[in-house]
């Protein structure tokens, strides 16, 4: 857990690790006697959908990077979708505050930051990846690692960079409107964000 106090206010980050489903009792535990605000690095469509995994049929369908990074996640534990992470911190809150793009404006940051040849090149990245051997020795480096090497691809790099401005925007709104706020979100996002947060908030 990472915790700061910027201009007078409160902040909790938590850094899970997607699909690690060793993850949810780590949120549970952080949640647990916490009454504060609770944010989450997920649009709100993304939270939604989260919120009714135990009610409807999970539908689920990897691009091939993200069968990669499960295949070599599962190294660090078993692996599981909807995020686990998100799914105990839904379970747990029915006050969630999304902070992440909803589905139309990332359609558009996707659409302004990610081109045909990105798109070429993640097929070719998937495959490389495959064989590639991280070097990490626990999960949440495994995915810093695993983020380094896809962002390889210029696209897909500006595109993490607009969602790490959109999750600080909101956390420091968050911060000015309620003053304690716990932040759930993913670790490779993590260092972005703070950055980010720290321009909004000159600290």
């Amino acid at each position: 857990m990472i915790e700061m106090e910027t201009s007078g206010a409160r902040l909790r980050i938590l850094p899970v690790v997607k699909g690690l489903k060793s993850e949810y009792a780590r949120v549970e535990d952080a949640l647990r006697g916490y009454g504060g605000v609770v944010g989450v690095s997920l649009g709100a469509e993304e939270l939604d959908a989260v919120r009714k995994a135990d009610s409807e049929e999970w539908e689920y369908d990897p691009s091939d990077l993200e069968a990669v990074y499960a295949y070599h996640l599962k190294r660090f534990g078993e692996v599981s979708v909807p995020v686990p992470a998100f799914l105990a911190a839904a379970k747990l809150r029915d006050d969630l505050v999304p902070l992440d793009m909803d589905d139309s404006e990332y359609t558009e940051a996707y659409c302004d930051c990610v081109g045909v040849g990105d798109l070429l090149k993640e097929k070719k990245i998937a495959k490389k990846a495959m064989k590639h051997s991280f070097a990490s020795e626990d999960a949440e480096g495994f995915a810093r690692e695993w983020d380094d090497y896809v962002n390889a691809i210029k696209g897909f790099r500006a595109l993490a960079l607009r969602r790490e401005e959109c999750i600080a925007g909101s956390i420091d709104a968050l911060l000015r409107a309620k003053g304690d706020v716990l932040a759930i979100i993913e670790a490779e996002r993590v260092d972005g964000v703070l950055f980010e947060l720290k321009m909004l908030r000159g600290a």
